[in-house]
């Protein structure tokens, strides 16, 4: 069985406005993005935050 996965990703959203974080399982710690995301005006940083996810390392959501 494989191990499970380090970090799990999360996003919230009502469709128009998203918020993101993650868990890092082994640190037993959240990690929220203080930022909140309007469709569409940030879309471009909503792709972008997405598309990171499929990263293989954990990416900083501050940036």
């Amino acid at each position: 069985m494989d191990s499970p996965t380090p970090v799990l990703y999360g996003s919230v959203t009502s469709g128009d406005i998203w918020k993101f974080g993650l868990y890092q399982r082994q640190a037993k710690q959240i990690q929220k993005d203080i930022n909140t995301y309007a469709a569409p005006n940030d879309l471009d940083q909503i792709l972008s935050i997405l598309f990171g996810v499929t990263l293989s390392s954990p990416t900083d959501l501050t940036s």
